[in-house]
């Protein structure tokens, strides 16, 4: 994963190049372990 400044103050998480999470699009910042989850997904956890 890598924490890179988003344009124009957005807050978007991405792992791998894909989008998991964007503030921009919810208009709200991710609930507690929903990008782990998220990550969980992606990666068969």
């Amino acid at each position: 994963m890598t924490v890179a400044p988003g344009e124009s103050g957005s807050f978007e998480i991405f792992l791998n190049r894909k989008k998991i999470f964007s503030k921009k699009a919810t208009d709200r910042f991710p609930e507690a372990n929903e990008v782990e989850e998220k990550i969980g997904e992606l990666v068969g956890a």
